[in-house]
């Protein structure tokens, strides 16, 4: 859900202002407004509610699957 957020969203700058003009903040807003979206704010509460082993395990896979991708980008 997150990456394909981060996608759509630096897929919608690349059509709005061009290859010279996306940014990380646009794309990190756009990320942001997932994040506080229903879908989102579940991810978060279940984060909170887990364990912290298996918390730790989910942000890994986070980090590693959307995030890592992303500043390669």
């Amino acid at each position: 859900m997150l990456e394909r957020a981060i996608l759509d969203t630096a897929l919608d700058q690349l059509s709005g202002v061009g290859w010279n003009g996306p940014t990380v903040e646009g794309v990190v807003h756009g990320v942001r407004d997932v994040r506080n979206s229903r879908p989102g704010l579940a991810l978060c509460a279940a984060l909170h509610e887990c364990d912290e082993g298996a918390a730790v395990c989910l942000r890994t896979l986070i980090e590693a699957g959307v995030f890592g991708p992303l500043k390669e980008l």
